[in-house]
């Protein structure tokens, strides 16, 4: 009888400790996905967040079957776990308009990356690197700066170096956040063609074509073209589509010449694929590369 009842115990231990592996995506209405969304097993402090796409796994005890799905400004949705089985299913959330009303800051998660991008160039350029920083709460300040060097060479005569320095949410107007971008490039064509800028600019995002994200960019800055010194004005956009499509373009007058920088990327599970043509004066490059960025 002993054995008996120490064979029951052990079975229920086991079956009580078993686990199933559940695998999703968090997305909003507008399939973009939703990253830092807390994922809870329903009645139990098991738990996990949403990565940079929106991308979760988490483990339950088989006896449960219910886990629910929260993020700031969306209505919390409960999910049957019978309905996800181990299929990465897309779950939605819907936005809660009672409470984006009441919502006064507004609240962004970033993922904390470092991105790695090579160029292949085309014409003028050569072919290099870019290394990406981004740093979500650095001493605590409520600001994200993101850090961007790339370098790039055909020849000991010809090189390029790109700076960028962003702090993104430093001001708020009229309830959108502002960014503030830094930015100096560094093009040498041996003694034909030497050229510096540097740039400082504002960018805000609203949602306008079809409610997909939209920024604006508006700067300042001085440019030197084989000893010359100039001062611009810069203005763009950056469009986000679906599929994580993402179209930009800058243009820049540098008084009595333009400068052009259209773009166009394409970035899925971390990849990044992207092309960008710069024109200035009578100097013009096309870019073409691939990127991968590790969150962490």
């Amino acid at each position: 009888m002993k054995e008996v009842v120490f064979i029951l115990l052990v079975i229920s231990k086991l079956a009580l400790g078993q686990t199933k592996e559940i695998k999703g995506t968090v997305t909003d209405n507008n399939n973009y996905p939703i990253a830092g969304a807390t994922i809870k097993v329903k009645t139990t402090s098991i738990g996990t967040f949403s990565n940079f796409d929106g991308e979760f796994t988490i483990k339950i005890p088989d006896s449960l079957n219910t886990i629910e799905i929260s993020y700031l400004g969306f209505v919390t949705k409960e999910i049957n776990v019978s309905d996800i089985s181990n299929t990465n299913k897309v779950i939605t959330l819907n936005e809660d308009i009672l409470q984006l009303d009441e919502i006064v800051t507004v609240c962004r998660w970033y993922a904390q990356y470092i991105g790695l991008n090579y160029y292949g160039g085309l014409n003028n350029s050569g072919r290099g690197f870019m290394l990406e920083y981004v740093d979500p709460y650095p001493l605590k300040l409520p600001i994200v700066p993101e850090i961007r060097f790339g370098y790039q060479t055909n020849s000991k005569e010809n090189k390029q170096i790109l700076v960028e320095f962003n702090l993104d949410d430093i001001i708020r107007v009229f309830r959108k956040t502002l960014d503030i971008d830094f930015s100096y490039n560094n093009i040498e064509l041996g003694n034909n063609f030497k050229w510096k800028a540097f740039k400082a600019t504002l960018k805000t995002e609203f949602k306008t074509f079809r409610l997909k994200r939209t920024s604006f960019s508006f700067g300042l800055g001085k440019s030197t073209l084989n000893s010359k010194n100039r001062f611009g004005v810069t203005g763009g956009f950056e469009q986000y589509l679906c599929g994580g499509i993402r179209v930009t373009s800058e243009i820049t007058n540098w008084g009595n010449s333009w400068q052009l920088q259209p773009g166009l990327s394409w970035s899925h599970k971390g990849f990044r694929f992207f092309y960008n043509f710069n024109t200035i004066n009578s100097y013009s490059e096309n870019n073409i590369g691939l990127g991968y960025r590790i969150s962490f």
